[in-house]
């Protein structure tokens, strides 16, 4: 479902470069992996366009059903789903995923049965190599399904030259209405999801009730089956996030989905996505502040990170959750764990919709505990993947803070100057001062230390600009590097003085940066400020 996507995109700020998990397989020896598949979304061949629905739903299962096989590395939907109705020549699309076999299809109607044309693709030439279809009643989408999904595991199994199991047990339907209810409503959820995009909240709530209306009816029609539950809470969700500016609006919602996810659950205990569904809810109420009084707070956060963890137990690769996890980690300060969970968000699924996320977040945790090779490395795979990602450029100058990264400080410049090009014009201002406190960092840790010392003498930190105090915090850090330690703490003091809560981990090693402080008796009662 990838519904913790979204709540770490509100709430935001290894492996090598190895982008998924690979179960078992072994890497093609020049060109790219056979095992690593993606399997594109269908196309509908129909001269209505009325098998939509189908060509979609197809496509998802097979990218489940595939997805559990042993062996085998497949592209998640979020990857897959940018090149839905793409031009590019196949070869283009494999090596942009890296995917050495290629799934592609069309489903049409003749008569009363659809044909489902499925072909696999060689990724590194683009080359056809095996072809099969399917015909059977349009009415019996299930039957089509479950056929699909055996004839492909067979054409895989050619191309490897191993046997290929699908899932013994599946969590799905039989009912073929019931499913293709449910694909409909995913057409209707995307109908949302672009009219959000257009800014156009008439049409979005109006598509999304549809979808809710058409998932009722699926669940009715197969009480036993979570699915159409867990997707009506994702609609709850997603509904409540349209309304966070006011939590008292978005607060029914929450409760909606959480009571949907509650029925989800009764027929599924152990669904992955039904208790990511619950988890997320429970968090996202945690962080609109919801719940009053400080225990009842503590509980639905520890209640928001049971379900997320329990979720990652029954599935694995349960990327969303894990990303979810890595933002709800730092409410415990447990940085370590919010790194370790952030790596495993992006090992299972690299095509996550808030990747970028993700990424930030493994370079600020590893920069917080200083395993700063690490940060290196995942600032480089941020600037790689987003390079007009403001945040992959500031990484980029935070690292020249470090002893471990050389102080390159014509770099610095330049870096300074394309922070405030990517910023939006609104907060260009700001954007230029950081660029500039951070070039002091630079110029300090590079021996310039009257450059530094003018250049920060001229910045001002204005308040409506800077309410937070951020930026004087990065002053401090750069006073710090220039060893006038008197200056440095009264910027950190301004800086707890605008945000109390932080003074009680002043002391962590997260903050490794003002270490050399720690014997001050200012630093001392600083830290100890959050008591009084």
């Amino acid at each position: 479902l990838g519904i913790g996507a979204a709540v770490v995109l509100a709430v935001a700020g290894v492996f090598g470069a190895r982008a998924m998990r690979t179960r078992g397989g072994v890497a093609a020896v020049g060109g790219l992996d056979p095992r690593r598949v993606a399997v594109l979304y269908f196309s509908d061949a129909s001269r209505d366009s009325s098998l939509g629905f189908l060509a979609s739903g197809l496509t998802d299962r097979l990218i489940a059903e595939l997805g559990a096989v042993d062996g085998l590395s497949v592209i998640s939907r979020g990857g897959v789903a940018a090149y839905r109705g793409s031009a590019l020549a196949p070869d283009s699309i494999a090596r942009a995923l890296q995917a050495g076999t290629l799934v592609r299809g069309s489903v049409e109607r003749e008569g009363d049965k659809a044909l489902v044309n499925v072909r696999l693709l060689d990724g590194t030439s683009g080359a056809d190599f095996q072809r099969a279809s399917v015909e059977l009643p349009v009415g019996n989408a299930v039957a089509i399904r479950d056929s699909l999904a055996a004839q492909v595991s067979r054409l895989i199994r050619a191309r490897l030259g191993e046997e290929v199991k699908l899932r013994a047990e599946r969590e799905g339907t039989g009912n073929a209405d019931a499913w293709s209810l449910l694909e409909r409503a995913k057409e209707r959820d995307r109908a949302a999801v672009a009219a959000m995009g257009a800014g156009d909240s008439t049409a979005m709530l109006k598509a999304f009730a549809q979808s809710d209306s058409m998932l009722a009816a699926a669940a009715a029609l197969d009480a036993a089956w979570a699915e159409p539950e867990i997707r009506r809470g994702s609609i709850d969700y997603r509904v409540s996030r349209f309304y966070r500016a006011d939590p008292l609006k978005a607060s029914p919602w929450i409760d909606q989905g959480i009571a949907h996810a509650g029925k989800a659950l009764a027929v599924a205990p152990r669904n992955a996505d039904a208790l990511e569904l619950l988890g997320t809810l429970r968090y996202w109420r945690y962080l609109l502040g919801l719940e009053k009084g400080a225990a009842k707070n503590k509980a639905l956060l520890d209640s928001a990170r049971a379900d997320l963890e329990a979720s990652t137990k029954v599935s694995r690769t349960q990327a969303s959750a894990w990303a979810s996890l890595s933002h709800l980690y730092y409410q415990y300060n447990d940085v370590a764990s919010a790194k370790l969970a952030a790596q495993s968000a992006y090992e299972e699924d690299a095509f996550l919709s808030n990747a970028d996320v993700v990424l930030s977040r493994l370079f600020n945790a590893s920069y917080d505990l200083e395993q700063i090779p690490d940060a290196v490395h995942w600032c480089a795979e941020g600037a790689r993947r987003f390079p007009d990602d403001v945040r992959f450029v500031q990484c980029q100058l935070r690292l020249m803070v470090a002893k471990q990264v050389p102080a390159d400080v014509p770099k610095a410049w330049k870096l300074a100057d394309q922070l405030v090009k990517l910023t939006p014009e609104g907060d260009r201002p700001l954007a230029k001062l950081q660029g500039e406190v951070l070039v002091a960092a630079a110029l300090a840790r590079a021996g310039l230390a009257d450059s530094a010392k003018h250049l920060l003498a001229r910045i001002d930190d204005p308040a409506d600009l800077d309410p937070t105090k951020d930026l004087t915090l990065d002053k401090g850090v750069a006073y710090n590097l220039l060893g006038d330690k008197d200056q440095a703490l009264k910027a950190l003091a301004v800086y707890i003085s605008a945000n109390p809560s932080v003074a009680k981990d002043l002391n962590s090693d997260n903050n490794w940066m003002w270490r050399n402080l720690r014997d001050d008796p200012r630093f001392q009662a600083l830290a100890k400020s959050s008591s009084k």
